[in-house]
């Protein structure tokens, strides 16, 4: 996750020259030429200098010196140009108006002589280095540059054909103090009137200074991956710049919640640390395994005891000496193949709250973990059920009261600590019969602290906060509540800037298209949205009404809910999810109640994530219901790096 994390950063660091403000830290300009220069001598921690012969094989470098006279750096403090080659015209000024020397075709010698710029790094960090170089008479044909990390170059341009303008990012990785970056400009095979200018030629980075822990530790990665530097410069030097915790977390979303796997980063790969079949023993949970069941309504008040193991039966059931039990436990089992049952629907006794097979894990080290399973109603006769997901006493995921087959299952669990349980929680869903399930692949994966102290500990200790928001509690009337917009377009969905705003009516008590008409004409027609949740589709095929709201923080996003069409009349209507103006899924026609669960992954504050819906070519008693969550990680607005 850590190379996606570097590569992800590289468009808007390398291409766009700018990091976004994630949580107060900004990248530092730790050296700019123009700012720095300095009469009289270098200031601190610059190099002004030429090299003492090939560039390439043995350059060695000389300090040029002030040349009072003409005011600028020059080989000599008395003589310009020198006579000495091939340092002749070299010279470096304070407007970034300077020269290079001498072509190796000029004189006796064999090499050509450079103008250096030079920057001594005052602390570690990771840095970058962009400059723009202009051969600027119309008379020159140009020249060639090299940059240098201390003695080794890291850029050679010499090979290729003389260029009048040369622009130069390059990510240099991982520095420590003392550690020298030099830019040598030349006069490629010919030379000829070749005066030069600098601009913006800095030095940028991530400062240990500027965030000791999160720099910090990611520094320290090199001593833990060991010996192979290569492998170290792969992973950062040939990126573009420090991966921060927005582009962290995007790629572990990638990477865990969309893919279930993390790419191998010097030798650091995922571990699977719970699998439910592998771990499965008789007559008594694993360690750590919780077989469990609730003992009352599963997202108010759950409470879970655990299951016991019947000898007769050869699986864990509600007693150890009776199967099927009362209600609601009857036939609520686990079993060692995967093949287990549900416990009864709440309508099926008087206590009004349904039973749930629970699989629980306990966390044994910190880590940043990812649960993944399959469960499949695998009796004709029954017509499925749900699930939540719970971290503690928290439901991460709600996807109860639906009847649903088949769920696949991709939770991004985020971090979580020693102790912490995970519980997967599988129901009858609002009706329940012959609810035999089938647990396939069914684990608890991700990167302990043990992996890899450094990293893991950097990214879970990331400030990240839980954060969601649900369009029925936060409704008001009169006007959008914050972040939210209620809206609706007979244009494409593609185009934000034709979605028009709905307008409050008191006299109705809802938003609708146009004040004081309703229903409006065609296409809007009966579009409109009022309290816990309820809405009215538009009129025409072509018209969407769309339910908007505008991230607040940069984050993990995730759309948990359902959307139901509520008069029997109805076909329903096609259902978008959007984030921006981009589909990210999309739900057919034709079905009463659709379960909107879609990972939406990273997102910027100010992004918008949508649910848009139409008629599907027909208009005809479209009432819905719409309750979502919205909601994930995000980043914690009081935590100081």
């Amino acid at each position: 996750s850590l190379a996606q994390t570097v590569n992800s950063i590289s468009s808007s660091y390398v291409q766009r020259g700018e990091v976004k403000a994630l949580a107060g830290l900004d990248p530092v300009v730790v050296a700019n030429y123009q700012q720095d220069y300095a009469v009289g001598g270098a200031p601190s921690r610059w190099l002004y200098q030429c090299n003492t012969g090939p560039i390439l094989t043995n350059p060695g470098f000389r300090d040029l010196v002030w040349n009072p006279t003409r005011l600028f750096y020059s080989y000599s403090a008395t003589e310009y140009p020198s006579s000495v080659f091939p340092y002749r015209y070299v010279q470096l000024d304070d407007t970034g108006i300077s020269h290079v020397g001498a072509s190796a075709s000029q004189w006796t010698g064999t090499w050509s002589g450079y103008v250096v710029a030079g920057y001594n790094i005052s602390q570690p960090g990771y840095y970058t280095l962009t400059a723009n170089i202009s051969f600027i008479p119309t008379a020159s044909d140009g020249g060639d540059y090299v940059v240098f990390l201390n003695d080794r170059v890291i850029q050679d341009t010499t090979a290729t054909a003389a260029s009048r303008s040369h622009s130069i990012i390059i990510y240099l990785g991982a520095l420590q103090e003392g550690d020298v970056v030099r830019v040598a400009i030349g006069p490629g095979p010919t030379d000829g009137n070749d005066h030069i200018a600098f601009d913006n030629f800095n030095i940028t980075g991530y400062t240990v200074s500027s965030n000791p822990f999160l720099v910090g530790s990611l520094m320290d990665i090199k001593s833990e991956i060991g010996s192979n530097d290569q492998m170290y410069q792969n992973t950062f030097a040939t990126q573009s710049a420090l991966g921060l915790l927005n582009q962290t977390v995007s790629s572990i979303t990638n990477t865990y919640a969309q893919k279930s796997q993390v790419p191998q980063l010097a030798g650091l790969q995922p571990v699977v640390v719970a699998d439910y079949l592998r771990d499965f023993t008789p007559n008594g949970a694993p360690l750590r395994w919780l077989y469990q069941y609730n003992t009352g309504p599963l997202l108010s008040n759950p409470g879970f005891a655990n299951m016991v193991w019947n000898p007769t039966r050869d699986f864990y059931s509600y007693q150890s000496n009776a199967y099927p039990s009362g209600n609601p436990y009857g036939y609520v089992r686990l079993d060692n193949d995967g093949l287990s049952h549900v416990g009864a629907a709440g309508s099926q006794w008087s206590g009004g709250w349904s039973c749930y097979l629970v699989a629980g894990y306990n966390i044994s080290e910190p880590g940043i973990y990812t649960l993944t399973a399959n469960v499949n109603f695998n009796v004709t006769a029954s017509a499925g059920g749900d699930y939540a997901v719970l971290v503690n006493d928290d439901v991460l995921v709600d996807n109860t009261g639906v009847n649903i087959r088949d769920h696949a299952i991709n939770v991004f669990l985020g971090p979580l600590n020693e102790g912490d349980v995970v519980r997967l929680a599988v129901g009858p869903g609002s009706s329940a019969g012959s609810d035999h399930i089938q647990f396939n692949n069914f684990n608890i994966a991700g990167l302990p602290m043990s992996q890899s102290p450094s990293l893991v500990r950097s990214l879970m200790n990331s400030p990240l906060e839980p954060f969601s928001v649900n369009n029925v509690q936060t409704f008001q009337e009169g006007s959008f509540p914050e972040n939210w917009f209620y809206q609706w377009t007979s244009g494409p969905l593609s185009d934000p800037t034709q979605y028009a705003n709905l307008v409050w009516e008191a006299s109705r008590t809802q938003y609708q298209a146009v004040a004081g008409t309703f229903p409006a004409s065609d296409p809007a027609g009966w579009v409109s949205y009022w309290a816990d949740g309820n809405g009215h589709l538009p009129g025409a095929a072509t018209a969407n009404i769309i339910i908007s709201y505008r991230a607040p923080r940069t984050g993990i996003y995730n759309i948990v809910g359902t959307l139901t069409f509520t008069r029997d009349c109805s076909n329903g209507g096609n259902v978008y999810v959007l984030v921006n103006s981009a589909v990210a899924h999309s739900f057919p026609a034709g079905v009463s109640t659709t379960p909107l669960n879609v990972a939406l992954g990273a997102m910027q504050a100010g992004d918008f994530v949508r649910v848009a819906m139409d008629n599907a070519g027909t208009a005809s008693c479209d009432n819905f219901v719409l309750n979502v969550d919205i909601g994930g990680y995000v980043v914690n607005e009081h935590y100081l790096w």
